[in-house]
């Protein structure tokens, strides 16, 4: 932290929670579950030179995530999704992409996407590259309550 001269006041932070209902949570899980987040931090300053603040915005993608990415995957860590930065690499974007699906109920997502939100009002180019299009699930009705399979959060 030093020899890069990142701003970093309280650089590392070490939380515990219980599970969460959501299907969308990294601690997904129930009540009695839990789960440990650590989280890296890098402060952007508010008044701080542009420069400044894109060499810290790199640093995290190139050092943070990409970090994460290789320690986390072997052992179930899940990325906050506010801190998830979209791979500008294709083969990375979609081994990422995968890695969701495999962790989250991407269909079902996409599903409720499909029925709820058609206009994409409520999605964004990130939701987009990672969660794909919104859409009925293989087989799947359209209407609410409709669809064959579990569809249903």
């Amino acid at each position: 932290i030093e020899s890069s001269g990142l701003p970093a006041p309280a650089p590392i932070e070490q939380r515990w929670s219980c599970g969460s209902p959501s299907l969308l949570s990294p601690a997904h899980g129930g009540p009695t579950d839990l789960f440990t987040w650590v989280g890296i931090i890098m402060y952007l300053p508010p008044d701080g030179p542009p420069e400044v603040r894109k060499r810290i915005t790199d640093a995290f993608r190139e050092q943070y995530a990409a970090l994460h990415a290789r320690l986390g995957r072997g052992v179930g860590a899940a990325t906050h999704w506010a801190k998830l930065e979209v791979p500008e690499d294709p083969v990375e974007r979609e081994a990422l992409r995968q890695e969701l699906a495999k962790k989250f109920p991407v269909d079902v997502v996409n599903y409720m996407r499909y029925l709820f939100d058609r206009n994409g009002v409520l999605s964004n180019r990130w939701v987009n590259e990672l969660f794909g299009k919104a859409a009925l699930p293989e087989g799947g009705e359209d209407e609410v309550g409709g669809a064959k399979g579990d569809a249903s959060l």
